[in-house]
């Protein structure tokens, strides 16, 4: 039940000074706490906003009463009387400038609404209290709003108060039934001054909360759930910090504002988020496994904690949606944790010893030394059986088994061409075995049985899908098969073309597998550029893959120290068209007699770079 004005205003033991009314200007609208007026205790007339309301309206029950423009203006002086009255009197007891023109406007509204009853006896008692509420709102209103501007040292408290007083005030003219629209002043000025308050009070509080949460939680606060899920008491503590903000600030403000301050604690939920994921991408080095598995579930349910406050608390449309961000900003979190926990379990086999990263090395290439591809899967095994544990298994689980996957499918890719770039190969034979039986390796351990019910869901390949992006290693295989004609290679070459991109490193892988198969007699470069021309015209004609290609970091052949004649192709790439065609005349005379000799010069000037780059990859 909402209190009156006269519970809500009441100023305890309030008494008047008397204040010489001509003495007194009702027109200055920024006074300050220390306004210099005339007091004369010994004026026998109060000058007393409810005592002139009295006198003019005494005697008028059920008649019409019209208000003269002087007894308009003695209202007017006894409203500026009244409120410097208590000016005047609070000004040595209040530390706050905004406290006490608060304290003043209270008085004043009291005195109005203890004459109401006199005002409500006349005829058309509606248009006589709007017209003197109105008189009385034009002086308190600019008053109060001066002091609103935080440049007048404005507190946390203070405002809480007056974002208060505002809204009871509004609430008072509703109840009296007053039919009027709050003035865009007290709308401004109170959102001025709740903003101020969340900014000061409440999100620099949360800050300084969360800051502390996350500086009380190491790896010796990770426990084991019911489940047996690694879990902190991080989403409990930011749940409690927030509960903490809306009990207190839901103490010094009305409760419509509430959506207000947990929209303001969000905010600073939302920047520790990005913090906590700025530190992860930085320390996930030193982070241990077990550590990412309690962050990922953390999240998980913080988001869940978050959701449930939301459906509580918010009503109004924008802010559900900016809340929904807020909820989508922490699950981005546990995504990122997962994406660097496989990160983390990569980093195991490149360091302190080079296992996946030694692919397409002499190692590698060895067939008395343990594969490569063996003890990765080793290694996958036991990290996988832990995760199964400690992470929730439904959902973050099968993502990291595929972030896993296409973690090791791309460092094996990088680390073949890195290191047969570098030593070329010992000869075809071996790489192509070892190749094959990588692709099987790959294909038992992600299809087996044990991964069943994760294929095809919670974002893991289903095993065609599996085996599909795996066949890249067979068709890499094939093209350096020396047993292989080019003419036999179209679909093999399309589809490292299409895995690698068409436009960017497909044909450099290419051909760099043509050049580690040697020197073939009777097979020249012309065969191989040939060969590639025709795939990617099929290609085209294919239209986009089903499965999109991973994202592969392929070295530039072009670049290669092991090619020979490396020095004249730079050289003869910073050369016009038609200076190259100078220096290789005789290659292109009987292009010349070609119609394909008037092909645009872009498409001439490809084919006449792919050509040279199949030479010398011959050379290899």
């Amino acid at each position: 039940m909402k209190k009156s004005w006269r519970q809500a205003f009441r100023i305890t033991g309030a008494m008047g000074v008397r204040i010489r009314g001509n003495d007194l200007d009702d027109t200055n609208t920024t006074c300050s706490d220390s306004e210099a007026y005339h007091v004369d205790e010994r004026e026998a007339f109060a000058y007393n906003f409810r005592q002139v309301l009295g006198k003019i309206f005494e005697g008028t029950a059920n008649k019409t009463v019209l208000i003269s423009e002087t007894q308009m203006n003695e209202i007017k002086r006894s409203i500026a009387a009244d409120y410097t009255e208590r000016l005047l009197r609070y000004s040595q007891k209040v530390d706050h400038g905004v406290e006490l023109h608060l304290l003043c406007a209270s008085h004043v509204m009291d005195q109005f609404l203890e004459a109401l009853d006199k005002i409500r006896q006349t005829k058309m008692p509606s248009t006589t209290q709007e017209a003197i509420f109105q008189e009385m709102e034009m002086y308190i209103c600019p008053r109060i709003v001066y002091q609103l501007d935080p440049m007048n040292n404005l507190t946390p408290d203070a405002a809480a108060k007056a974002v208060t007083w505002i809204s009871k005030f509004q609430d008072e003219m509703t109840r009296v039934g007053l039919d009027l629209e709050l003035r865009e002043e007290w709308v401004k000025g109170q959102r001025s001054v709740l903003d101020f308050y969340l900014d000061r009070a409440v999100r620099h509080e949360t800050t300084i909360l969360l800051q502390e949460v996350l500086k009380l939680h190491s790896d010796g606060d990770i426990r084991r759930n019911e489940e047996g899920n690694l879990v902190t008491s991080l989403p409990e503590d930011i749940t409690y910090v927030f509960n903490q903000q809306l009990k207190v600030a839901s103490g010094c403000l009305p409760d419509k504002f509430k959506e207000d301050i947990l929209m303001a604690c969000n905010d600073e939920l939302a920047g520790m988020i990005g913090d906590f994921m700025f530190r992860i991408s930085s320390e996930w080095e030193q982070m241990s496994a077990a550590h990412f598995c309690a962050v990922i579930n953390d999240t998980s349910r913080l988001a869940e904690y978050c959701e449930k406050r939301h459906k509580e608390c918010l009503t109004r449309p924008e802010l559900i949606e900016a809340a929904k961000n807020i909820t989508r900003d922490i699950t981005e979190m546990s995504l990122h944790a997962t994406r660097y926990l496989c990160e983390r379990v990569m980093l195991d086999l490149r360091e302190p010893e080079p296992i996946l990263t030694s692919v397409g090395d002499a190692v590698w290439e060895s067939p008395e030394c343990h594969s490569a591809v063996d003890r990765t899967i080793a290694t996958f095994k036991d990290f996988f059986a832990d995760f199964q544990q400690w992470l929730i298994r439904d959902y973050f689980f099968p993502k990291v088994l595929k972030n896993c996957f296409d973690l090791a499918l791309k460092t094996y890719l990088e680390s073949f061409f890195a290191n047969t770039m570098i030593r070329g190969a010992n000869g075809p034979v071996s790489p192509v075995e070892e190749l094959e039986q990588d692709f099987l390796r790959f294909v038992f351990f992600f299809n087996d049985d044990q991964f069943l019910a994760y294929h095809g869901r919670g974002g893991f390949y289903s095993q065609k899908v599996i085996t599909d992006h795996l066949c890249i290693l067979q068709h890499m295989a094939a093209i350096m098969d020396p047993t292989n004609l080019p003419g036999d290679l179209s679909f093999e070459i399309q589809e490292v073309l299409a895995y690698f991109g068409e436009h960017e490193n497909g044909v450099p892988a290419v051909l760099h597998l043509v050049g580690l198969r040697r020197r073939q007699r009777g097979i020249g470069p012309m065969h191989w550029v040939t060969e590639i021309a025709s795939a990617k015209k099929e290609l085209a004609k294919r239209g986009k893959r089903n499965i999109a290609p991973l994202s592969c970091t392929i070295p530039d052949v072009r670049n290669s120290t092991r090619l020979r004649n490396s020095t004249m192709l730079r050289r003869l790439r910073s050369l016009s068209p038609g200076q190259k065609q100078h220096v290789d005349g005789k290659e292109n005379a009987k292009e010349n007699q070609n119609p394909e000799a008037h092909k645009p010069t872009e498409e001439l000037e490809d084919d006449w770079l792919l050509f040279f780059e199949g030479r010398m990859l011959a050379e290899f």
